[in-house]
């Protein structure tokens, strides 16, 4: 998924970084300082992040321009501090660790965040982005790290994948944490729900033979 800005397509990484830091900022802005999206200004942002007004404007051509990508900036932030957590994942560990590990992941993820500021970013996301259905692209850095897991299992449990299963796969599971979130289902704030999504994650990547009590 292309994350980077509509009006200077970074090449370099001092300018990717420049780029990821207005965003993070724009992102802090909203969540921790809980500015509400209609009251964010560039100048915010341009304090917050250190740069000059001047600066964010060249590489957004104004607000919505960022607003408009901070949905998939945090949708790629959330999938990279899962990829990191299952790199530390050890060969000891059976399909029902992994599956807690990935469902509680994006579940406690998504419920702390403000699901109003949420839905209208996804919103402005869907509507401005010219393929907003490559969003799901995002998860793809899960598929290396599962793999190395799969590849050093020890328990038995993990199902042989190659990596298109392993992108299949996560395609279903981004769209089991996602989906009733931004529907604002209250099933998916429930114990049953937690423990139905770990069934079926271990179902995607588990051995049929392996069942969640083992």
């Amino acid at each position: 998924m292309d994350l980077s800005p509509s009006k200077v397509k970074p090449q370099q990484l001092r300018a990717e970084v420049t780029a990821t830091n207005i965003l993070e900022s724009t992102l802090y802005i909203t969540e921790t300082d809980k500015v509400p999206l209609d009251k964010i200004s560039v100048l915010d942002v341009s304090k917050k992040s250190g740069y000059s007004v001047g600066a964010v404007y060249r590489y957004f051509s104004d607000k919505q321009d960022i607003l408009s990508r901070l949905f998939g900036f945090y949708i790629k932030k959330v999938h990279s501090s899962c990829q990191s957590k299952l790199i530390e994942f050890p060969n000891t560990g059976n399909i029902r660790q992994l599956s807690i590990l990935m469902v509680d992941h994006y579940l406690n993820d998504f419920h702390g965040r403000n699901i109003k500021t949420c839905l209208t970013l996804f919103r402005l996301f869907a509507r401005y982005n010219p393929e907003p259905e490559r969003l799901a692209i995002a998860i793809d850095v899960l598929i290396e790290p599962l793999s190395n897991i799969i590849k050093n299992d020890t328990t038995g449990t993990m199902r042989p994948l190659t990596p298109n299963q392993i992108r299949v796969n996560l395609r279903g599971l981004a769209q089991m944490a996602r989906s009733p979130f931004l529907e604002q289902d209250p099933y998916s704030y429930t114990s049953e729900y937690r423990v139905f999504f770990i069934e079926n994650c271990c179902l995607l990547f588990g051995k049929t033979t392996f069942t969640s009590e083992s």
